[in-house]
């Protein structure tokens, strides 16, 4: 449990260092749809790009403060455990492979 917790804050941090160091590469305007044929058709500020990162902080906060019942073997008492982290570290994951794809590709980067 103790693993997906830093795996989770890891990737997340990850996101956040990812899409700092980009920023400053990303033109004023970026796509921010695509239609069915992969068109860009609406652009927004390079600014949105921040939207994302936004929404999975506050998951990885929301989750790890939510507490679920959870009934032990012998059904004589209620325990409250804190909420099982592996939905937010994959939700990071697909978070961050969007992101970096979705970044301008430079000759100059590694």
């Amino acid at each position: 449990m103790r693993l997906i917790q830093t795996a989770t804050w890891g990737f997340l941090i990850l996101y956040w260092i990812l899409i700092l160091y980009y920023f400053q590469y990303l033109p004023e305007q970026i796509p921010t749809h695509f239609n069915a044929l992969g068109e860009a058709d609406d652009h927004g500020s390079k600014l949105n790009i921040f939207l994302l990162p936004a929404i999975a902080t506050m998951i990885v906060f929301g989750m790890g403060s939510i507490k679920r019942t959870k009934i032990d073997e012998s059904a004589e008492r209620t325990r409250l455990h804190k909420c099982d982290a592996h939905g937010n570290s994959l939700a990071l994951q697909f978070g961050v492979f969007i992101c970096w794809h979705q970044l301008p590709k430079h000759t100059n980067c590694v």
